[in-house]
Parts: C-alpha cells; structure tokens; sequence
C-alpha cells in the first residue's frame, strides 16, 4: 500500500502557522503554497494538511501560534485518538505564561521578527529537534534506540 495510509508516523520539524493568513498580514517575500501547488492556497494550508493526518501519530517539535495547533489537534480528538497528537514550544514559550501573544489578533504590515513573537517562534533556536523527535519515534515506532545506536 502507498500514499497516505501507509504513514506510520509524522515529525513536523517545524513551527506551525497559517499560510494564508502570514501572506496576508507580514511582508511575507518567500514562495507561498501556490509555488509547490498550485491553486492550493486557494482551498486549504498546511494546518489543514496536518489536521489530514489524524488520527496517526503526529509530533509539532516547534510549537507555533496556538490557535493553529488547537485547529490541528481537533482532528484527533474527533477522530478519538488525542493521545496520537504531540506537541512541543521552542523552551521560550514553552508554557501559556511564556506565550503573551497567544490570542492576540495580527496586523497588518506585521514584520516578520513581530510575526515569530506572536508566532511563539525563538528563531536563534531553530533545529532538527532530535532531542524530542528521536524518542518520541522510537516509541511510537516501537524501536528501540539502542538500536539505533
């Protein structure tokens, strides 16, 4: 079996955002989803894609804005496998508290230092997070790391 339903598991190495919004509020001058295919901005964004995913195991290591990762997680809580949906903030937002800018609505001519503070985004710490991405496939795969080793 291909495509899809053959994922066992997914590691988004990576914050989350809304495409579509970020177009629309930063100076965002990189290539949006139209570039990789196109018309797609038109229908759905990547929070979309991920929320596709549920109910497998699905791992955020890079947080994100909030609002978007409770957008995702509803997929696995409708598909009744919340515990399949993880997800961790960069240490700097790692809780509420850290994150003052959760609710808060952009703006427009939002600069994109401004769009990752209201993305919970610490850009000088953004990595591979294998500290966080290897164990949690090695449970979820069932591996052991030693192995890997």
């Amino acid at each position: 079996m291909t495509g899809i339903a053959s994922l066992s598991a997914v590691v988004w190495n990576d914050f989350v955002s809304n495409w579509r919004e970020r177009e629309v509020f930063t100076t965002l001058l990189r290539c949006h989803l139209g570039h990789y295919i196109p018309g797609m901005q038109q229908w759905f964004d990547y929070v979309d894609l991920m929320a596709c995913l549920a109910p497998r195991p699905f791992l955020i290591t890079e947080g994100g804005r909030t609002p978007d990762i409770e957008k995702i997680g509803k997929a696995w809580d409708l598909t009744g496998q919340p515990q399949h949906y993880s997800v961790f903030y960069y240490p700097k937002y790692a809780t509420p508290e850290r994150r003052p800018h959760d609710y808060d609505d952009l703006f427009e001519g939002i600069t994109d230092d401004e769009y990752y503070e209201y993305a919970n985004v610490d850009v000088p710490d953004h990595c591979f997070k294998e500290n966080i991405a290897v164990p949690w496939l090695s449970q979820v795969l069932g591996v052991s790391q030693e192995a890997n080793s």
